[in-house]
């Protein structure tokens, strides 16, 4: 996951508070995941991409889900989808 946010009051103040806590960022992913069962992994992105916006309101969120060793033919290490949304 990418967040895109002004660092300036916090670079200057160097207070939790004027920036993102990203435990509790950790936190809501976290939640999302554990309490919902999901079949694909871009409903996965798009739901946490969607509630990073409203929770922390970055300026943008960049959710990437990855799937190790997918169900599908081939040798393939995984998948991933990447799910981008901005303000």
């Amino acid at each position: 996951m990418e967040l895109v946010v002004d660092m300036n009051k916090s670079a200057r103040s160097d207070k939790l508070k004027d920036t993102v806590n990203y435990t509790e960022v950790y936190r809501t992913v976290e939640e999302l995941v554990a309490q919902n069962r999901f079949a694909l992994l871009e409903t996965i992105a798009v739901r946490l991409a969607d509630q990073i916006l409203k929770k922390f309101k970055p300026k943008e969120v960049i959710v990437r889900v990855r799937k190790k060793i997918p169900p599908v033919p081939g040798n393939l290490d995984h998948i991933e989808v990447e799910v981008k949304r901005k303000k």
